[in-house]
C-alpha cells in the first residue's frame, strides 16, 4: 500500500520497519525461551529486563541503519514497526493463552 501512496522508497521503509519488528520480537522470544529452558521460569523472568533492553538497542541500531545508511523515509518505517508491535500486543490481549 505504501508503494501506491508514496512510491518505492516508502514501500522499502515500510518493509524495513516491519522486518525490524519481526526480527527484534523473534530475538526476544528466542532469548526468553532458551533462558527458561536453561535456568527455569523464575530466573528467566529476572533476565527479561536485560533482554528487553537488548531488543530496544537492536531497534535503535536498525532504525539508524534505515535512516542514515539507506536514507529511507521515517514515517513509513516507524508506522510499519508500530503496526507490528501493536499486532503482537493485540494477539496477547485477545488470546491470553498465547502469553503463557
Amino acid at each position: 500500500m505504501a508503494w501506491f501512496l508514496q512510491g518505492g522508497s516508502a514501500a522499502q521503509a515500510a518493509g524495513f520497519g516491519g522486518l525490524t519488528g519481526l526480527i527484534t520480537t523473534v530475538y526476544l522470544a528466542f532469548r526468553i525461551i532458551t533462558r527458561s529452558l536453561k535456568v527455569g521460569d523464575g530466573m528467566a523472568v529476572g533476565g527479561m529486563g536485560v533482554t528487553q533492553l537488548a531488543k530496544y538497542a537492536m531497534v535503535v541500531a536498525l532504525f539508524y541503519v534505515a535512516l542514515k545508511v539507506f536514507k529511507l523515509p521515517a514515517l513509513p518505517l516507524i508506522a510499519a514497526f508500530a503496526a507490528t508491535q501493536a499486532a503482537y500486543w493485540l494477539v496477547l490481549i485477545v488470546n491470553p493463552k498465547m502469553a503463557k
